[in-house]
């Protein structure tokens, strides 16, 4: 898996950038010479070489398109929203790989300042997103099948990063755990741990519930006369308070002829507010033609003597006096049906609430008798639960120390004795694998110590190639599984902290290179890239020239891209002419940075 090519938009100091590093997938590896100049700096100042976005080009820009993080992110220096240029709205990563086969991966990734991300995905041209981009970067890391930690430690190292030697003890083993896939064995360790501790929390309450069970039996068996009447007594007792419960019950009226009296009563209310709703409705209807004959009257008695509007004939007073007189028959007439219509009404009033008032006493006395039958029932079958413990408690007191007929307890004691006997089988092997899985197991320990031994091998290797033989490097694991590398130097042994800072970079990229070894023989995805940050600071040329040849060792032997970010003299005399070497420069002015190759 190599890089074919880098597009960025808006991406940290990056505004556009188009870079091709192969054409084919046969195309041989190079060493790439990452360089740069930052002349917001001044040109006179060593600030110049730093600042215009060497490292984090390859580093920051791997890590979030393989991973969808920075690098520098559990340090707290490089948050994600950091990664959109500043005033921008949102940015774009996008990287090509070619993969073993020849055949092409894009790995797409975008995100804007609202923290809306996105990934895509495609291998040679055909999208293989899913429809999450949780689902998706799971597909990335399952195909990549090395952790992020493993991809921080072992492909990119990074200056801004925890190297191995300040790692502590806990986080070097992690580490181990994470490259050679072991870290089942915790899930294991911890189901295993679990299962003891559960079985034998198990085991003690089921020896309590055994002693009690005990206690309880020889108790009976001593008492067995006592208890056999104590028990028939209670059940007497019980009994006597049933009956009266039943007695009780007989002496309430039924509900039957008290729903029966509320239909009733409901029927007839029905009648009346009918009746006074007949009576209602011809009193309106009086009382519209009362209001009908009055308009009449007054109407013609305004053309008395003068010409109709309509037929233009003269009415005459006479004929206006006598229809007055017809009308006031009739208002007459009507008033006096309206007041027998009115005492009507007020009396079917006066029936219908009392016909309520019978209706609501009826409501509250079938609401009374109801829940007194309710009480007398919750009694009666919590009375008729209670005498049925008490005789099967009788029974099975009258059982014990029967050969034909087990009592209750003595089943209860006997399936008690079954669990605890398979329980305690489970014990010895459940203790056994808790013991074997525990993380300061001897099996783990032997585990560890087989792969330790491989990659001491290979940092003793490299140790020998950087230091020319002078300094010895192996890497040792104690009982405690605790990862300790090892120095010997002018045969006596010496801690890394006393080591000068040009030794101790030395065998940080010794270390770089062993654990990259390792992993490549574990990853059947390994990046056909390593990305170094300053691997030659704080040494003179020699020790220079003595890394560079280990470089294009593992260049050749791994057919591997190096890219080496860097601002120190590369000593490229030294190198063969297969080797391809190529040069990435990165200037930044104004605080955009471009990237070319030269």
């Amino acid at each position: 898996m190599k890089i074919k090519s880098i597009k960025l938009r808006d991406f940290l100091s990056f505004e556009k950038v188009d870079l091709k590093l192969h054409h084919t997938p046969d195309e041989p590896p190079s060493i790439f010479l990452v360089v740069g100049k930052n002349f917001d700096q001044s040109e006179d100042s060593d600030e110049s070489r730093n600042g215009a976005g060497k490292s984090s080009f390859l580093c920051e820009n791997l890590s979030y398109n393989l991973f969808g993080k920075p690098l520098r992110g559990g340090k707290g220096k490089v948050k994600i929203d950091d990664l959109i240029r500043k005033g921008q709205d949102d940015m774009v990563n996008e990287i090509s790989y070619f993969l073993e086969d020849g055949s092409e991966l894009l790995i797409s990734r975008s995100r804007n300042e609202k923290g809306i991300n996105s990934v895509k995905v495609s291998h040679d041209k055909k999208d293989i997103t899913k429809r999450t981009k949780r689902l998706s970067d799971k597909d990335i890391r399952e195909f990549m099948n090395i952790s992020f930690d493993v991809f921080a430690q072992c492909i990119v190292n990074y200056a801004d990063t925890t190297g191995f030697m300040y790692l502590n003890y806990g986080n070097r083993l992690d580490l181990i755990k994470q490259i050679i896939e072991m870290e089942f064995l915790d899930e294991l360790s911890v189901k295993a741990k679990t299962f003891a501790q559960t079985n034998e929390r198990i085991l003690k309450s089921l020896e309590l519930k055994r002693n009690y069970v005990i206690e309880h039996l020889e108790l009976i068996k001593k008492n067995k006369d006592i208890q056999i009447e104590f028990l028939q007594n209670k059940i007497n007792e019980l009994t006597g308070e049933l009956n009266t419960v039943k007695e009780e019950g007989l002496k309430l009226p039924e509900l039957k002829p008290l729903e029966n009296k509320i239909v009733d009563i409901e029927s007839e209310l029905k009648k009346i507010r009918k009746e006074k709703s007949d009576f209602e409705s011809q009193e309106f209807h009086f009382q519209s033609l009362v209001k009908k004959h009055r308009k009449e009257k007054e109407e013609l008695q305004k053309l008395s003597s003068s010409k109709c509007p309509k037929c233009f004939q003269l009415v005459d007073e006479k004929y206006v006096d006598q229809f007055s007189k017809s009308m006031d028959e009739l208002i007459q007439e009507f008033s006096s049906s309206i007041e027998t219509l009115q005492k009507s009404i007020q009396l079917v009033i006066k029936q219908e609430k009392e016909t309520e008032t019978n209706l609501s006493k009826a409501k509250k006395e079938k609401e009374t008798v109801a829940r007194s039958h309710q009480v007398l029932k919750t009694k009666y079958e919590s009375l008729k639960k209670e005498i049925t413990k008490w005789e099967k408690e009788l029974k099975n007191t009258k059982a014990v120390g029967q050969v034909d007929n087990q009592s209750e307890y003595e089943k209860k004691l006997d399936g008690i004795n079954k669990a605890i006997n398979i329980r305690t089988g489970w014990r010895l092997p459940s203790n056994y694998f808790s013991d074997i899985l525990n993380p300061k197991s001897t099996l783990r320990s032997a585990l560890y110590k087989k792969y330790i031994v491989i990659l001491s091998d290979m940092f003793e290797y490299y140790m020998n190639k950087v230091f020319n033989g002078q300094m010895i490097g192996t890497i040792d694991i104690d009982k405690d599984s605790n990862i300790d590398p090892v120095f010997l130097k002018d045969k006596q042994l010496i801690p890394y902290w006393l080591l000068s800072s040009g030794e101790r970079r030395r065998v940080d990229l010794s270390l770089c290179l062993a654990f990259f070894e390792f992993v490549s023989h574990s990853s059947h995805n390994m990046p056909k890239y390593l990305v170094l940050d300053e691997p030659f600071s704080n040494l003179d040329m020699m020790g220079i020239k003595q890394c560079v040849s280990v470089l294009a060792d593992i260049h050749k032997r791994h057919n591997l891209d190096i890219f080496i970010v860097t601002h120190t003299t590369f000593p490229q005399e030294i190198l063969d002419q297969s080797v391809n070497l190529k040069t990435i420069e990165i200037i930044k002015k104004n605080g955009i940075s471009t990237v070319k190759m030269v």
